[in-house]
């Protein structure tokens, strides 16, 4: 499973609504792929720290899908549906409320983590500030990641398209911490090895120097990643 084993680039935690244990492969297959299922009565006493919710529909559907598509409407984080039969109409109903995915309890236990990773990425994409400034020595520098566009007082920067994968993301998790191993994944689809992060090491230096940021800008974390802190252009 080459393909599956990509798409873990950092431990997620999703809080699964109810009291239903978890079937073993489901719990198995999560945890293979960095996903921590959090199962509990009320999701919102978990929500501040998940990175997504998952709502069980083990009886009638509609009524999960109304509890789901209200967690929807007042949460950052995707809302899930895991239905018992995800039929049309269920899906028609889910979507509709503004649920990011509809799971059966019948589904594949690695294609449930796959798509739940999917939703969290989505999710994330979603919310990458459309224009963001950073603060080099000689002014800000105004940078757009989705047209590859950045630009301060010494003109407009020219950047690779691996060099603006790195930036962007960088960008899309400003504020956090990313650790060598997310990056390298994201980036690269690689492993996380001496000779990568060298190479990591000297796409950060080349963003540096490009945009003339100063040396804190990505900040580096020692012994494990990147921090970089942006201002968010209203």
């Amino acid at each position: 499973m080459l393909f599956a084993n990509t798409l873990n680039t950092e431990n997620l935690t999703i809080v699964v609504s109810g009291t239903t244990p978890v079937p073993d492969a489901i719990a198995q297959a999560s945890a293979q792929h960095g996903i921590h299922l959090h199962v509990t009565r009320d999701p919102l006493d978990a929500l501040v720290d998940a990175d997504a919710v998952l709502i069980r529909a083990d009886a009638i559907w509609f009524a999960a899908v109304e509890t789901a598509g209200r967690l929807a409407q007042h949460s950052e984080q995707p809302v899930l549906l895991w239905a018992r039969e995800a039929s049309v109409a269920c899906r028609v109903a889910a979507y509709g409320q503004g649920v990011a995915d509809v799971l059966n309890a019948l589904i594949d236990p690695v294609e449930f983590a796959v798509r739940i990773r999917g939703a969290v990425q989505r999710a994330a994409k979603r919310r990458v500030p459309t224009t963001v400034i950073l603060a080099t020595h000689h002014g800000d520098v105004t940078v757009t990641p989705a047209r590859q566009h950045a630009e301060g007082s010494h003109g407009v920067v020219t950047l690779t398209a691996l060099q603006w994968r790195l930036l962007s993301q960088l960008i899309m998790n400003c504020d956090r911490v990313q650790s060598h191993t997310s990056l390298l994944r994201a980036v690269w689809a690689g492993a996380d090895d001496p000779s990568a992060r060298h190479t990591l090491r000297t796409h950060i230096s080349a963003i540096r120097r490009r945009l003339q940021l100063a040396p804190s800008a990505p900040r580096t974390v020692h012994g494990y990643g990147y921090l970089l802190s942006v201002s968010v252009q209203p």
